[in-house]
């Protein structure tokens, strides 16, 4: 049995009609399956708690949407044993399945679905506040700052709508991070690596926390990233004048903007942030709010993909 939990209104309400071409498919394969359509932020959450919840023996959930719909499901899940998850994307980043090396055609994704070559166990993330107010999985990346900013601008910016209606929502990303170029403030940063190496980073730009190699809209943001490794692939940019990020921006398409100086990746299997003011925090792209210390941490191998 399988259990589609369905965005409709992903790609700017492409989603429907997506779904309808995918369900006529599944329909002549004679497939037993449940469908379940999110009708408001936050309710994929709801719709993975009550299939781990309600659904005996191990569940196969397909996730129809983009990032923001993938990550929402992963967050209404508190056990993974008995979970297998596939995915077939339809928002306008889709940097899980590019992460995962899936088809980002719907079609040839659900067909990888209903016919996979292999089940995989991959790693997830998650991201806590010290004081215990807010835990988050993440199937991609964390990052605070400057990172966090673009993603937060994206998710009200009517740039996003726009560039949708011309199938270039992957451009919204760099359209918003020109502009947030502008308006960014530096922060200094104690970072904590493993619980054990500690350094101060001053006039921080951004610090990602890499799961996947892509965030963004397919920027190889960590170019070398394994979701099977158990590590974090902190991308951290700091004591980097403005001027200077404009220079780095289309570097980024390549994954060369690792040969700045003032960019640096390091791996580890948990990283504690604490900043000297509040900055914006970001878990797959949604929004968690601003805070001053957070733990970010890899979880080995822990979920089950239909690859």
């Amino acid at each position: 049995m399988y259990h589609f939990i369905v965005n409709p209104h992903s790609q700017t309400g492409k989603g429907k009609k997506i779904w309808e071409t995918l369900q006529e498919e599944i329909e002549r394969r004679k497939v037993q399956y449940t469908v379940h359509y999110t009708k408001h932020a936050g309710h994929a959450t709801e719709l993975s708690r009550e299939i781990a919840k309600t659904c005996q023996g191990v569940k196969t959930i397909i996730i129809v949407g983009g990032d923001g719909t993938a990550n929402e499901v992963i967050n209404g899940i508190d056990d993974f044993s008995d979970i297998i998850f596939g995915y077939i994307p339809t928002g306008s980043s889709n940097d899980l399945a590019r992460g995962l090396n899936l088809k980002l055609k719907p079609m040839e994704a659900l067909d990888h679905v209903l016919s996979p070559k292999r089940i995989k166990y991959v790693d997830y993330g998650s991201v806590t506040y010290k004081d215990g107010t807010f835990r988050k999985h993440f199937f991609v990346s964390s990052g605070i700052g400057y990172d966090a900013d673009i993603c937060y601008d994206a998710l009200t910016s009517p740039i996003k709508l726009f560039l949708n209606r011309f199938h270039l929502g992957k451009f919204t990303y760099i359209a918003i991070a020109v502009k947030q170029i502008l308006s960014n403030r530096p922060f200094q940063t104690t970072a904590i690596f493993d619980g054990m190496q500690k350094r101060t980073i001053e006039n921080t730009v951004f610090i990602a926390s890499m799961n996947h190699r892509y965030e963004g809209g397919g920027l190889p943001m960590a170019p070398n990233a394994d979701f099977t490794d158990g590590e974090l692939n902190v991308c951290i940019v700091n004591n980097f004048p403005k001027y200077k990020i404009f220079l780095l921006m289309p570097t980024i398409f390549f994954g060369k903007h690792i040969l700045f100086k003032g960019v640096e990746l390091v791996k580890c299997r948990s990283i504690e942030l604490i900043t000297d003011r509040p900055v914006t925090i970001h878990a797959d792209g949604e929004y968690g709010g601003t805070k001053e210390h957070i733990t970010v941490t890899c979880h080995q191998r822990k979920l089950r993909f239909l690859l």
